[in-house]
């Protein structure tokens, strides 16, 4: 009998079973996975982040008398900025800033008025400017101040006037895109739109010039308002007449601030809201004395009407300025160095912890002055380091100071032939200031200039922290 032969195994069902027992085994490391806590994630840890950022400078030049940009590096690594000039053709330059020293590129002697944009990276680099101008027979006036950062959607110029005064607008855009703006002037509470004005391009890497006498006529006080639609500027305010000049930083409008400076003569007070709304303000004056109400300070200050204070003080000054309600503002401090001749403005800042600030003039040489006030009701401990062209420099008595609660100092720093940066470093935040002088040696010619509030440079490294628990079904 022959048996039946018997079909040997085939190798697909082999295969099919062993895909099978493979499915149920991920099937079930998935089912326990979902069932069991997550793994705690090990942080992931970032290396501390290199700093940078870039400083943009509308006017640094007024023409043929010259002007110059000022850097400080106060972080103890080197740092590297690219400046590109702005209203001429010349090529700019790169420059190596060492720690802890500070330098002056002069601009080119072009005969017209030139900006500059300041790209930066590592250390910690603030940034100002001084330019001269030629007024009444051939007396020269210094103006300055701290270059500005990008960012703000509304920026406003105060202290303008077109009585017996030019007064311009410097309209900078430090982009690769162009962008547009509308620009106003606030006045006797109305606000005038004019309608060449609406919509402006300002091209990349460009500036627009906008005379304010060609709108707006024999004006004691004014503001120009630029309210940023597409891309990003940054603005100065030129006045010149025949006793002097200034300069003056375009600036957010602020819900409070304090305002630090120093005169041989009583300075004049303005204060400009910017909005619909009627804003109350609460004003209090700091002097070396003690701090005290805003002697005839106005409480509501109408929309676009810019008011008017002068106060009878003189030597180191603050004004700290607090809205209660209603539109932000813009305030400025103005005078004279003597009656009538070469004058100076500053507006108001945030109080800091920390600060760092350079000034320098075009001229052989300069005085500095460095003014420190505390808002606070108690005392602080500031310490000061100074930066030259030739490195940190000791500070004396700068080095440890007390300055107490509610009210303001100033500190000599003496004739300096470079610019000189000032770091000032307290135990709660103050107001800080560095004013300069210079020129044919009466000191009469004068501009001041704020600092940037910053954090220490030694920045921590970011650590990533992710969340662990347990994983949710699909």
């Amino acid at each position: 009998m022959i048996e039946p032969a018997v079909a040997p195994p085939r190798r697909a069902n082999v295969a099919v079973i062993i895909g099978i027992l493979a499915l149920v085994a991920v099937a079930a490391t998935a089912t326990a996975d979902r069932l069991s806590p997550a793994r705690p994630v090990r942080p992931a840890a970032a290396g501390s982040i290199t700093p940078g950022g870039v400083w943009a400078c509308p006017v640094v030049s007024l023409g043929k008398a010259g002007g110059a940009l000022h850097l400080v590096n106060g972080s103890v690594n080197a740092s590297s900025a690219r400046v590109r000039w702005i209203g001429v053709t010349k090529p700019g330059a790169t420059l190596a800033v060492a720690a802890g020293h500070s330098m002056t590129l002069k601009a080119p002697a072009d005969g017209h008025v030139l900006g500059a944009v300041v790209e930066w990276v590592g250390g910690d680099i603030v940034a100002s400017r001084s330019a001269v101008a030629v007024v009444g027979k051939a007396h020269q006036a210094l103006a300055g101040g701290q270059c500005s950062e990008t960012g703000s959607q509304m920026i406003a110029v105060p202290g303008l006037r077109t009585l017996a005064s030019e007064s311009q607008i410097w309209i900078l855009n430090p982009a690769g895109a162009d962008a547009v703006v509308d620009i106003s002037f606030a006045l006797e509470g109305d606000e005038i739109r004019p309608e060449t004005l609406r919509h402006r391009v300002v091209p990349a890497r460009s500036r627009l010039d906008i005379r304010a006498g060609d709108f707006v006529f024999d004006k004691r006080a004014l503001t120009a308002v630029i309210r940023v639609a597409t891309g990003t500027v940054v603005a100065d305010g030129t006045v010149i007449n025949s006793g002097g000049a200034d300069l003056i930083p375009g600036r957010a409008p602020v819900s409070d601030g304090v305002i630090t400076m120093t005169t041989g003569q009583p300075p004049l007070l303005a204060v400009t809201t910017i909005g619909d709304d009627p804003a109350t303000i609460v004003s209090s004056t700091l002097t070396p004395r003690g701090q005290a109400a805003t002697a005839s300070f106005p409480p509501v200050f109408e929309p676009d009407s810019p008011g008017l204070l002068n106060l009878p003080q003189t030597g180191p000054l603050a004004v700290s300025l607090t809205g209660r309600e209603g539109s932000p503002f813009v305030a400025q401090l103005s005078w004279s160095v003597v009656r009538g001749s070469d004058f100076a403005s500053i507006g108001p800042s945030v109080t800091s912890n920390r600060w760092l600030g350079v000034a320098g003039s075009p001229f052989g040489s300069q005085g500095v002055a460095l003014v420190v006030s505390n808002p606070s009701p108690t005392a602080a401990r500031i310490s000061a380091r100074l930066f030259t062209s030739s490195g940190q420099v000791a500070a004396g008595n700068l080095a440890s100071i007390t300055i107490a609660g509610g009210t303001v100092s100033a500190f000599g720093l003496g004739r300096q032939k470079g610019p000189v940066g000032v770091e000032v470093v307290a135990d709660h935040p103050v107001g800080f200031a560095l004013l300069v002088a210079g020129g044919d040696g009466r000191y009469r010619s004068v501009y001041a200039t704020l600092g940037m509030p910053t954090l220490p440079p030694s920045r921590p490294a970011i650590v990533a922290d992710p969340r662990a628990g347990v994983s949710a079904p699909d």
